[in-house]
């Protein structure tokens, strides 16, 4: 089952396995930052940055990006939101 889940703070998204099938990341007042983690103490998967009232679309379609211990995003940048579609 898939599901589309927004954040707007750091944080887990999901624990245990799971699959990235794409993400949003929008910048707000400022720069946006996103840094995903497959867990909280996990490797770093991907780094990706917003511009200021910009947005990035990443899909990264099937299998997706498979997380072995869930996955952890950490955000950063005022008013920043990332909308991860996940299963």
């Amino acid at each position: 089952m898939s599901a589309l889940q927004q954040i707007n703070a750091t944080g887990a998204v999901t624990t245990g396995v799971s699959r990235i099938r794409g993400l949003v990341l929008t910048a707000d007042a400022a720069v946006a930052a996103l840094e995903l983690r497959d867990g909280a103490s996990g490797d770093v998967l991907l780094t990706l940055k917003a511009a200021t009232g910009a947005s990035q679309v990443l899909d990264f379609g099937a299998p997706g990006i498979q997380c072995a211990s869930g996955i952890h995003v950490t955000l950063t940048g005022t008013g920043a939101v990332a909308s991860i579609h996940h299963g």
